[in-house]
């Protein structure tokens, strides 16, 4: 299998890196960079040793077999269902594109192509977070009552998206792995507070089909605290936190009010429980390989980067309107 990565900036250098590690396991056989900025992509194929591209002609009508996406969000549609149309599978970064229509067409052509297409949500491929979701599916925590997510931190803010492409996207979609299902409603609010048209800080309520709460803070104004990757998730039983910057590790909880004979708090402490940590991104590109070697769909396949945009755009519309949407009323 030959793969181009198509786009090698900041985030593209670590998919550099990783399919070099992959190329040199015997995992692909062939790898080649491409990217509009020659400077940047000849640097990456002078430290990783890999050849460049001509253009993205040459890419698309040589022998390449996979096309890894990690371009401006802006081209991934029309970049993607090119390398898609050209016989190419396709791995495209997250968001898997700039709107919900763009995203359908995308899927559309995969469709139409018998192709693969694989959305980069790399906290598919979270190992404390897949250690998490067992635990919820043997019942461990009961019931799942609420979610808290706090992402923050202080920086400059992205000029191309906000919050909510760049962040919440990542959160709503971990919340559906969670609980197995869609939101039935979204309730977001934002700000705008550094640059006029880029939210830098926003809350997202999702409201799930059995009332269980997911509750999101996403901040890049945030200058309080050190940078700050949460996870807590609330059981009827017991709860458990993830410190994302802390991956191979889950604190569990069995604290909780018993309401089996009245009123009773009930606390039993904590524990911190360790999980095998692999890198996500090196799990993430295994299983694209994988799916592309199989035709079998991927852990993360095309129809959750797909409803993944389409919440983030419910939030966006219930922060411009004030209310609360409901899925599938966009």
């Amino acid at each position: 299998m030959k793969v181009a990565v198509v786009g090698t900036g900041y985030w593209g250098r670590n998919h550099v890196r990783v399919w070099r590690e992959l190329l040199d396991e015997g995992v692909v056989d062939d790898l080649v960079l491409y990217d509009i900025s020659r400077p940047t992509v000849e640097r990456l194929s002078r430290d990783f040793g890999i050849p460049v591209a001509t253009d993205m002609e040459a890419i698309l009508r040589g022998d390449i077999d996979a096309v890894d996406l990690v371009t401006p969000t802006e081209t991934h549609a029309t970049l993607g269902i090119e390398a898609m149309r050209a016989g190419k599978d396709l791995f495209v970064e997250k968001p898997m594109a700039h709107s919900s229509g763009e995203a359908r067409r995308m899927v559309a052509v995969a469709k139409e192509t018998s192709r693969v297409l694989m959305p980069g949500h790399i906290f598919r491929y979270h190992g404390a977070l897949i250690a998490l979701q067992r635990m919820i599916r043997r019942g461990d925590l009961g019931d799942v009552l609420q979610m808290h997510t706090h992402r923050t931190t202080l920086r400059i803010p992205r000029n191309d998206m906000g919050v909510l492409l760049a962040l919440g996207i990542h959160d709503v979609d971990i919340y559906v792995n969670i609980k197995g299902e869609r939101p039935s409603t979204i309730y977001c609010e934002v700000q705008e507070n550094i640059l006029p048209g880029i939210e830098d800080s926003a809350m997202i309520i999702m409201t799930f089909p059995d009332g269980a709460k997911g509750y999101i803070h996403e901040s890049w104004s945030y200058p309080v605290d050190d940078k700050l990757r949460r996870l807590s998730v609330i059981g009827r039983r017991m709860s458990a936190v993830i410190d994302y910057l802390r991956p191979n590790e889950i604190t569990v909880f069995d604290r909780r009010i018993d309401d089996s004979e009245g009123l009773e708090l009930r606390d039993e402490g904590h524990r911190v429980e360790m999980v095998n940590y692999s890198e996500p991104l090196t799990e993430e590109l295994r299983d694209f390989v994988r799916s592309c070697a199989s035709r079998e769909p991927p852990a993360a396949d095309m129809y959750i980067g797909l409803a993944a945009v389409e919440m983030v755009e419910a939030a966006i519309r219930s922060a411009r309107e004030g209310r609360a949407v409901r899925l599938g009323d966009q």
